[in-house]
């Protein structure tokens, strides 16, 4: 089978979606894969190709939504004791969740579902609201981390260790603390963390068009190690 139907996100849009598997086609294997799927009244398709395609995409009502970069560090390299004082603590329950739901809305701004402008704006919200909810809980989080400046949340982080390789899922600065290099903490701090816990590796994945978050990593020692070229069809 060439493609699956994804059942999270089915139940979340409330439309069949699926993701076409193959992260190499020719055009014609393409098209037939989408033909196939819209015989079976898939109507959201993503698709993740490991290069950038000149296929006609707007023919199979499809567009280019995401250029995922993928970043990593090796932390066997990094000496904890070398690396700044902490300023992030652990959330707690007694802190303002509707400060980190915004944070987290924040976070996505440059993601697919923000830029497919044809995913409702409240869907959008909506996700990544179920995603720092899941977070905080542990479905979708090992440890949320965050930095409280005068009793608000100044910035945040998810992290989870995944087998030895730490990763980071949201991490955002709001808008009102930009500019006190609160995110280069938020990394390193993370880094940290995953250190404790045993992590040899680190990874981060962000959007290739988020050039201040391409930044940020770089500046932190992370290295790019992949880019993939994700795809939207609306059938």
């Amino acid at each position: 089978m060439n493609y699956k139907l994804l059942t999270w996100d089915t139940k979340f849009f409330n439309i069949k979606t699926g993701r076409i598997i193959p992260a190499s086609l020719q055009e014609n294997q393409l098209v037939s894969i989408l033909a196939e799927m819209q015989r079976e009244a898939f109507q959201l398709v993503y698709w993740a190709s490991e290069q950038q395609n000149a296929y006609d995409l707007q023919a199979y009502s499809g567009m280019l939504v995401d250029k995922k970069t993928t970043f990593e560090i090796n932390l066997q390299n990094i000496n904890p004791e070398k690396l700044p004082l902490p300023k992030t603590e652990p959330y707690r329950s007694s802190f303002p969740f509707a400060q980190l739901e915004k944070l987290a809305i924040q976070s996505g701004v440059y993601s697919r579902f923000a830029l497919d402008t044809r995913f409702p704006h409240e869907k959008f919200t909506a996700l990544y609201k179920t995603w720092i909810q899941k977070s905080v809980s542990g479905e979708m989080a090992d440890e949320v981390l965050v930095i409280m400046q005068n009793n608000q949340i100044a910035g945040m982080v998810t992290l989870t260790d995944k087998n030895g390789v730490g990763d980071i899922g949201l991490i955002a600065v709001d808008e009102n603390f930009r500019g006190r290099k609160f995110g280069q903490q938020l990394v390193l701090d993370a880094q940290r963390w995953f250190i404790q816990h045993g992590c040899h590796t680190a990874c981060v994945i962000t959007q290739e068009d988020n050039l201040p978050a391409c930044h940020l990593y770089e500046k932190c020692g992370y290295q790019k190690t992949k880019t993939e070229f994700f795809y939207h069809f609306w059938l």
